[in-house]
């Protein structure tokens, strides 16, 4: 089993004579391993409205290999804590796609205001 993720890429502002910026399509797979998941969920929509550290984790994952995540309409900040036990906070307004077989996410939260839709995969 394999998901087919895609982006659009847009840049608002005027980049400056001569850069070079992307746009278009991004395309990417996250490519099958060796076995299958036993585990893949996806969360269509949440809301968020001043969330303090609710905790996303989908239900029955004990680690998250790949998480894809969207927000619309807000800020969120996520923290998300790894197989070795280290800490992480990481803000988004957008797009923000993990994918890590040896540090898998162990415990996921939100905080702020905003709308999420994720797909996770892992065990």
């Amino acid at each position: 089993m394999s998901y087919t993720i895609s982006t659009s890429l847009a840049i608002v502002a005027n980049p400056p004579a001569g850069a070079e910026y992307p746009d278009g399509t991004l395309q990417f797979n996250l490519p099958p391993r060796n076995r299958q998941y036993p585990m893949v969920a996806t969360i269509p929509s949440m809301d968020f409205v001043g969330a303090t550290d609710v905790s996303i984790l989908p239900a029955g994952f004990t680690k998250v290999e790949y998480l894809y995540v969207r927000v619309q309409g807000g800020n969120l900040t996520f923290q998300i804590t790894t197989a070795a036990g280290a800490t992480q906070v990481i803000p988004c307004d957008d797009t923000w796609l993990y994918m890590n077989m040896t540090q898998p996410i162990t415990a996921l939260s939100v905080s702020g205001t905003g709308q999420v839709e994720m797909l996770a995969a892992g065990e």
